[in-house]
């Protein structure tokens, strides 16, 4: 008897905790592990961005994101310039990718990535810039034609 309540209480202890848990992700989502947030304006288009900085943020980007909002995005920081591959992975909605070259001008422009779920990993497509780039904007799909971006338009912004 001592040893079924002993067990009860065991459970009890490991769903409050795991509650507990889930109420820190709620109070610091994902998207707080970002560096910041910065305004960036190219032509029409004008984002309120988080900033990944770090592997680590760069890494997790925006991923397992189920929205994002025609004014919202992700900015990419890296330390020099380069051919930097993306994909899709553990993404839900799909994404058109700015590649910002080092003087802030737009290098290149991929439109409409889409999610992959259920591939594995080594069948991902790969998507990189024509060029080297120190900076990428990822946002919702269909902006950069909306908006009319093109190469060659200077991206502003500064960062955090």
């Amino acid at each position: 008897m001592k040893k079924d309540l002993l067990i009860i209480f065991g459970l009890v202890a490991l769903v409050v905790a795991l509650l507990f848990i889930g109420s820190l992700a709620k109070i610091f989502p994902k998207s707080s592990m970002s560096a910041g947030k910065t305004q960036i304006k190219i032509g029409s288009l004008k984002v309120s961005a988080e900033v990944a900085q770090n592997s680590a943020q760069r890494a997790n980007g925006l991923s397992g994101r189920t929205s994002l909002a025609k004014d919202e995005g992700m900015l990419f920081v890296f330390d020099r310039p380069d051919r930097y591959a993306f994909w899709m992975k553990d993404m839900v909605i799909p994404l058109d990718f700015i590649w910002i070259a080092q003087d802030k001008t737009v290098a290149d422009i991929t439109q409409n990535a889409q999610p992959e779920p259920g591939k594995p990993q080594s069948q991902l497509r790969i998507y990189r810039p024509a060029v080297p780039v120190l900076y990428i904007l990822e946002v919702k799909a269909g902006l950069t034609s909306e908006k009319n971006i093109r190469i060659g338009e200077e991206a502003e912004f500064n960062l955090p």
